[in-house]
């Protein structure tokens, strides 16, 4: 390829509009990957909230007037996965905020402990309350 310097106008035309269109092809590409992306985003955020309310239902029951401490429900809800043989990449920020959508509210207790309330256990061997 010439330098621009030793090129035609008609040249330099040519080239110009030839990166416009590269330029164009490459975001309509990164248009598409975006898309793909969110709408992988948004089919994972579904299926985090589902997999959290299988548990929810495997696990407790709903009852405004108990409460869960927030670890001992987290560490539950790794073990359920576990079990499952689902691979668990969820945080619990991500864990507390579903529980936040699905209802449930989350406060700190004594000695600092954070709870969820609305939810106790199915089994008593996980009473914490």
């Amino acid at each position: 390829m010439k330098d621009i310097s030793e090129m035609t106008l008609k040249e330099k035309n040519s080239l110009y509009i030839q990166q416009k269109k590269e330029i164009e092809r490459l975001k309509n590409i990164n248009k598409k990957l975006e898309e793909k992306l969110f709408l992988n985003h948004e089919s994972n955020q579904f299926h985090e909230e589902n997999i959290i309310v299988d548990f929810l239902s495997e696990s407790c029951i709903r009852n405004k007037n108990k409460k869960v401490e927030a670890k001992i429900l987290f560490e539950a809800f790794k073990k359920w996965l576990s079990s499952k043989g689902i691979d668990n990449r969820m945080k619990n920020r991500t864990f507390y905020s579903v529980l936040l959508e699905e209802g449930l509210s989350k406060k700190k207790g004594t000695k600092n402990k954070l709870f969820i309330y609305g939810l106790e256990w199915k089994y008593a061997s996980k009473t914490d309350n």
